[in-house]
C-alpha cells in the first residue's frame, strides 16, 4: 500500500519493481488487472475505470498500445489501435448521440478520425463515407466494400 492509497498485488521483482502479472487499485477505486514489466503496465491487462468505463488490450509502458476496446459507460465504444493512449490507426468507433447509434469504420490520427472512413447508421445506411481531417468529415469518396 502506498501513502496515496493506491495497492499492488502480484509478482515482484528488486525492490518495488513489478513483474509479470499483478492486480493494482487505485485511490479512486479503478483497477488493473493485467501484464508488468519494470513496474509499469505493459503487456494483455483490464482496466475498469471508478467512472465505469473499461479498456481491454495491450499496454505498453503504462499507456494503451497496440490493439484493444474501450467502452465508456455511456455505451459509446472504440475498437482498434493505440498509441500513447489515443487511438491512432485503424479502428472501429460506435457512438451514440440524441438516441442514434452510428458506426466509425477507418483510420484515426491522435484520437480522432483522419484519413479514410465510413460512418453507417443504423440499417447499414451510409451517412459518410471519404475523408476525415481531426474528427470533421471533409471529402466524399465512394469506397469499395472490400477496401473498408
Amino acid at each position: 500500500v502506498w501513502a496515496n492509497g493506491d495497492w499492488f498485488e502480484g509478482q515482484w521483482m528488486r525492490d518495488k519493481m513489478w513483474k509479470g502479472k499483478g492486480k493494482q487499485t487505485l485511490k479512486d477505486g479503478s483497477v488493473y488487472v493485467g501484464e508488468y514489466l519494470d513496474g509499469e503496465r505493459s503487456g494483455s491487462g483490464v482496466m475498469e475505470y471508478s467512472d465505469g468505463d473499461r479498456y481491454e488490450g495491450h499496454f505498453k509502458w503504462g499507456a494503451k498500445a497496440g490493439k484493444g476496446k474501450y467502452v465508456w459507460a455511456n455505451g459509446d465504444w472504440y475498437d482498434g489501435e493505440w498509441i500513447g493512449d489515443v487511438q491512432h490507426g485503424l479502428g472501429r468507433e460506435q457512438v451514440i448521440r440524441s438516441g442514434i447509434t452510428t458506426l466509425y469504420v477507418g483510420d484515426f490520427a491522435h484520437g480522432m478520425r483522419h484519413g479514410r472512413g465510413r460512418e453507417t447508421g443504423m440499417g447499414d445506411t451510409t451517412v459518410n463515407e471519404g475523408i476525415w481531417e481531426s474528427g470533421v468529415f471533409i471529402k466524399p469518396i465512394k469506397f469499395a466494400r472490400k477496401e473498408m
